[in-house]
């Protein structure tokens, strides 16, 4: 008896495998009962059989959802993010229920799924950068911040504006939510609640607060930048204020970023460069003779934020409210300066200009005449001319608005632009901005192609000093003989200037002559004011080199329209 007993482990053991055998042999090459994926019965089928199966059900399904967002719909395909189902590797994974680790855990695994089914999930791909852009511009049809309750200063009122709740929609949850139902083969409505967004502050909170900022924007203090001083509105100061909210304390602060936005424009105003003034030059261009004349100042912007932010939201506001600026202190010696030498020159001739237009190239090329631009500054031409109106001197002449010839304000700056490019050309600074005329315009030819147009603000003409030292900007106009031109002092570095063209690369004719009528003018008086020129197509190569490095390599292009001649015809009587 007893050797019989040592047997029985044995035996155990060889049940199991028998039967698993057994199983095994009746389904071999199948997928074995009970396995379903989803509410698909893969159970007794082979791989071929199982495939057809599920491609059937896939094509009939239409794999797609509906997406709901609060009151909005959405339909999302799987072509959208290259959503699949791996029939092969699922089928596979179908077939090793039942048929992996030792006898026992196969032949458990086979009665659990004889008894009460196995439910496999599906093998899937899909890219994930794709669903996350196509759940982002969903989430973004639906989603709105909350907006804060804020005051607002109008026609000389003080109002609060109420606030605003925001919603949104957790992503990781809607992505979730649609992965899964779509490995369950569940391709109905998903639907993910919004998530509310409560304002910060509040009309309640900033009620609390109403008479303090009336009484600071009815006693707002002025602004003192150097010799300059500016009344702030209550308006502009308004949007300085910030609120910090703590168990329902309102803090009164100030917004750094803002502010400075604000004096940036102040500092249009106060901002100006340096002076100098060379008086001798010997016959090898070398100055022998220069003198610093006029101190610079620039509005600090960062500290001066600071300083007018925490004086608005002090408990007692001052009546004045010094802006820090700096002085652009010369050198204490005039030679520490480097004005040591001629780098470069440019010229034009303005005969033909009527008084207007000469008074005006005078007038702004006297703003620009001794300015001392410090080593890596870029330097606007818009910004050294300052403000072009009547009121800062500028009379009339013919400019260029809307394919016409008429009479405006400034006209004849462009012969000031054109002339400083041509000395930046050739002094070998960098050209950070340059736009050619519309139309070829006969001062500034020979040579054509050469030119620069301003518009203040938006057209400008920007350049660098990358030298080590200052530069001079020193003009010379000879009214008489009709020459304007400008030279740029300082010290070289070794830097040479090559020019390559102009070329003209194609021309087109002028149009027929434009009469136009001049109450201005006497009756039976005509004046040409614009001579017809040719369209062209114009290219200039610029090299700039030091040794054997080159510093600017630059292609200037210029396309002008054909341009007909234009008179002035006298209407007055």
């Amino acid at each position: 008896m007893k050797k019989y007993l040592y047997l029985l482990p044995a035996t155990v053991l060889l049940i199991p495998l028998l039967a698993s055998v057994v199983f095994d042999f009746y389904y071999g090459g199948k997928i074995i009962p009970g396995v379903h994926l989803g509410a698909i019965n893969l159970g007794g089928k082979t791989i071929p059989e199982a495939s057809k199966i599920l491609e059937y059900t896939l094509k009939v399904s239409s794999p797609s959802a509906s997406i709901l967002l609060g009151d909005k719909k959405f339909e999302v395909s799987p072509n959208d993010f290259d959503f699949t189902y791996q029939t092969q590797a699922t089928l596979e994974k179908a077939m090793l229920v039942g048929r992996e680790g030792n006898p026992i855990e196969m032949v458990r695994e086979e009665v659990n799924s004889l008894r009460q089914g196995t439910a496999i999930s599906p093998v899937i791909s899909y890219n994930d950068e794709k669903l996350n852009a196509v759940l982002d511009c969903l989430i973004n049809k639906v989603a709105k911040s909350a907006v804060d309750s804020k005051f607002v200063y109008a026609n000389d009122n003080l109002s609060i504006f109420p606030e605003e709740q925001g919603q949104t929609i957790s992503k990781e949850a809607l992505k979730t939510t649609l992965i899964s139902n779509w490995t369950r083969f569940d391709f109905g409505n998903i639907e993910v609640p919004l998530i509310s967004q409560n304002p910060v502050i509040t009309r309640t909170l900033l009620e609390k607060k109403l008479d303090e900022v009336k009484k600071r924007l009815s006693t707002l203090p002025s602004l003192s930048a150097g010799e300059k001083s500016f009344t702030l509105q209550p308006a502009a100061a308004l949007s300085f204020f910030d609120w910090q909210v703590q168990k329902d304390i309102v803090t009164l602060t100030y917004k750094q970023a803002v502010i400075e936005t604000y004096l940036g424009g102040l500092a249009r105003e106060v901002n100006t460069n340096s002076h100098g003034e060379v008086f001798k030059v010997d016959e090898n261009k070398k100055v022998v003779d220069f003198k610093p004349s006029q101190t610079g100042y620039e509005l600090q912007l960062a500290e001066s934020a600071i300083v007018l932010g925490t004086a608005l939201t002090q408990a007692s506001l001052p009546t004045t409210v010094n802006l820090i600026v700096k002085k652009t202190v010369p050198p204490s010696s005039s030679n520490d300066f480097g004005i040591r030498e001629l780098l470069g020159e440019g010229t034009s001739n303005f005969a033909g200009s009527i008084p207007g237009r000469i008074h005006n190239l005078d007038l702004a090329s006297s703003k620009i005449n001794g300015v001392l631009i410090t080593p890596g500054e870029e330097v606007s031409f818009n910004h050294l001319v300052g403000e072009v109106t009547a009121e800062a001197g500028y009379d009339e002449a013919y400019i260029i608005s809307e394919g016409r010839t008429v009479l405006g304000t400034g006209g004849g700056l462009c012969q000031v632009s054109t002339t400083l490019f041509r000395a930046t050309l050739n002094a070998g600074l960098p050209i950070v901005s340059r736009t050619a005329h519309a139309y070829r315009v006969h001062y500034y030819e020979p040579p054509v192609g050469l030119d620069a147009t301003v518009y203040t603000p938006s057209v400008d003409l920007i350049f660098k000093n990358n030298t080590p030292k200052y530069l001079l900007i020193q003009r010379e106009i000879d009214i008489p003989n009709n020459n304007l031109a400008f030279r740029i002092y300082g010290t070289s570095d070794g830097r040479k200037t090559v020019l390559d063209g102009p070329k003209i690369l194609s021309e087109t004719p002028p149009p027929p002559p434009l009469y136009q009528d001049d109450p201005t003018l006497a009756k039976g008086v005509v004046n040409q004011v614009d001579w017809s020129a040719w369209g062209a197509n114009v290219t200039f190569y610029r090299k700039v080199t030091r040794g054997s490095e080159v510093l600017e390599d630059d292609t200037f292009v210029s396309n002008y329209t054909p341009w007909r001649a234009v008179y002035m015809v006298g209407t007055k009587e």
